[in-house]
């Protein structure tokens, strides 16, 4: 992977941005660039993305909530809705992608990230993590 997104989802959580930080931090270390997803599932619909650096993340760990903005998608459940996803995901050269959610993520993104070959992670409030590689079927909790 060279390019990853990172979203948050279904609200604001403690912790949140920590993650953030440290998916972005880690992705930086590894040679990727990371982009940052405005407002959660509608941001990634709408193509509202941000380049996000080292300095971006710098003294968000003891900030609540998410830097980048969390809320719902009426159009992400459709296939119209992921269809665009999907594109802009790919226009910016996009080959995987961190959730983060304080609540279970929504498996239609996961199912059509496998099948289309994206690989991402889902990083869940309760500490639950599932780590998806592409064309491959999606391994259970670790």
């Amino acid at each position: 992977m060279k390019h990853i997104a990172v979203l948050t989802s279904c609200g604001d959580a403690p912790g949140m941005n920590a993650a953030i930080r440290a998916v972005t931090r880690s992705a930086l270390d590894k040679g990727m660039t990371v982009s940052g997803v405005l407002q959660g599932w509608q941001g990634l619909v709408d193509g509202q993305f941000r380049q996000l650096s080292a300095r971006d993340v710098g003294g968000i760990i003891q900030v609540g909530g998410t830097f980048l903005g969390s809320a719902r998608s009426a159009e992400f459940p459709e296939e119209s809705g992921r269809s665009k996803a999907l594109h802009n995901l790919a226009q910016r050269g996009i080959d995987g992608g961190v959730a983060i959610s304080q609540r279970s993520v929504r498996q239609g993104l996961i199912r059509d990230q496998i099948e289309d070959g994206l690989a991402a992670v889902k990083v869940i409030g309760k500490l639950g993590v599932k780590l998806l590689q592409p064309t491959r079927r999606v391994p259970r909790a670790i």
